[in-house]
């Protein structure tokens, strides 16, 4: 008899489940597929504000105590001190301080790192952003301007790094960019200038959103600061003069001076781009769940006040 039985419960299951597999089988609610976003304009708009939101974490930022960007290119100098409690502390500033870094130091790993993940977002709009409207046009240039100004970075700090044109493959190993550092600087200057047209501009010197966003001061910066490090400087001087002349951007006066990169000197008259961030002290804390700056900050560009007597 049992030998009858387990044969026919499992034809019994088979139907059963056969039948349902129909009701079994429900789309996935809240997601959306790669292959059905992108397509109208507030898709495009969302996909540039996670853009922002990548650059605000790894450029502006940085995961951890880093503060990459800034700290590579500022304390490879006689003029900076990574200073800490002790010889051996804030150690990863010191190597790059003092000139004996490898490449297992955290503060180059991160930037280079954080370039490539600005990048990749860019990437992915140009790659599925169509052109076929005024506002993804916008939101397209914006994006291969962060493309252009993130390799830019890399070009001055690297050399010769992989350009970057796509979203590769997750097997993919890209090299060098064999073209040479003058060209990868060209490349960065023409890519910025192509999209000059397809972005806003910044509507007045006291225009605090304008100095939030990519818009064409900054394509017109990015391409006139790689034709000035490749020694273009005639065409840098195209490109940078239409940033002046539009007077969209002042100096500001020397009684100002201290203001500049501190809260507020916030989007001032002076700055042509500036990532920019809600301060929330409701979101985030030094663990960093959501680090939208660094803490590290302070102990890079001020006086440590527990070495201070008062």
């Amino acid at each position: 008899m049992k030998k009858i039985l387990y044969p026919i419960l499992a034809l019994c299951a088979t139907m059963f489940l056969s039948g349902c597999e129909d009701r079994l089988d429900i789309e996935q609610k809240g997601v959306i597929s790669a292959d059905d976003f992108y397509q109208t304009d507030a898709d495009a708009q969302n996909a540039l504000n996670n853009l922002y939101q990548c650059f605000a974490y790894h450029i502006a930022g940085n995961e951890g105590i880093y503060v990459a960007l800034p700290v590579l290119f500022n304390e490879a100098g006689d003029d900076m001190l990574a200073a800490g409690n002790m010889y051996g502390d804030n150690d990863f500033g010191a190597e790059i301080n003092e000139f004996r870094y490898t490449y297992q130091n955290q503060v180059i790993e991160n930037t280079y790192k954080g370039l490539y993940a600005v990048i990749y977002d860019a990437n992915t709009i140009i790659d599925r952003v169509p052109d076929d409207s005024p506002i993804k046009k916008r939101v397209r240039a914006e994006a291969i301007t962060l493309r252009a100004w993130s390799h830019l970075m890399l070009a001055i700090g690297w050399d010769c790094p992989p350009l970057v044109e796509t979203v590769l493959p997750a097997d993919a190993r890209p090299g060098n960019y064999e073209g040479g550092h003058q060209e990868l600087l060209r490349w960065c200057a023409e890519q910025a200038e192509s999209v000059v047209n397809d972005l806003d501009e910044r509507i007045s010197p006291t225009d605090k959103v304008g100095a939030s966003k990519v818009t064409k001061g900054m394509a017109l910066t990015v391409a006139g600061k790689a034709r000035l490090f490749m020694g273009d400087y005639e065409n840098a001087k195209k490109d940078l003069k239409q940033v002046i002349s539009s007077n969209k951007y002042e100096l500001v006066p020397t009684d100002r001076w201290a203001n500049l990169f501190h809260t507020s000197g916030d989007l001032c008259e002076e700055m042509i781009f500036q990532s920019n961030c809600l301060d929330n002290a409701n979101v985030g804390d030094l663990d960093g769940k959501i680090n939208r700056t660094s803490w590290m900050w302070i102990q890079f560009w001020n006086w440590r006040t527990d070495k201070l007597a008062s």
